[in-house]
């Protein structure tokens, strides 16, 4: 079993908050580490917080304590922030929200594929945007999924969900 936590970089006002926030948690959990740490929600005025309350020095200390094994962020902002976020630190891994709708949105698949260049691990949030993507499927795309099981691109019939995964 792993725990994982996030910091509300939005309630951060102060560098001292993070280790009100990080002691709270781990005190709540009942531990003395948090195995996969995050700054949650990173977007353009979150990030700027991050960068203020010198966060990425504070999450080195962490892990350099034991107090965290495997660092990363969750994501909410455009693709150029994206890249700078993922080239300031070396994350582990990050959260983002990515499915075949969304593709061009926030960090994007071109962003997917930065990290994986990087190294940087994916963990996708909204594969199926909220369940939209696995009912009332618009005919023309019912049609694409009928083409390509019959074209033998996909090897049989699937539900909206897994056509969506």
């Amino acid at each position: 079993m792993l725990i994982a936590d996030k910091m509300p970089i939005w309630d951060v006002n102060a560098e001292e908050d993070l280790d009100k926030f990080f002691n709270t948690q781990l005190e709540r959990l009942d531990v003395d580490c948090i195995d996969m740490y995050l700054i949650h929600n990173i977007e353009k005025d979150n990030w700027k917080r991050t960068q203020k309350y010198n966060v990425l020095s504070w999450l080195d200390q962490k892990k350099a304590e034991g107090k965290m094994h495997h660092i990363g962020f969750s994501f909410h902002g455009d693709y150029e922030l994206f890249k700078e976020v993922i080239d300031a630190y070396p994350w582990e891994y990050a959260h983002i929200q990515l499915n075949y709708v969304d593709k061009d949105e926030q960090a994007t698949l071109k962003g997917l594929e930065y990290a994986r260049e990087r190294g940087i691990d994916i963990i996708i949030m909204e594969p199926l945007k909220g369940g939209r993507l696995s009912e009332r499927i618009p005919p023309t795309v019912q049609a694409i999924w009928d083409k390509a099981v019959a074209d033998g691109i996909a090897p049989d019939e699937r539900t909206a969900a897994e056509w969506a995964f």
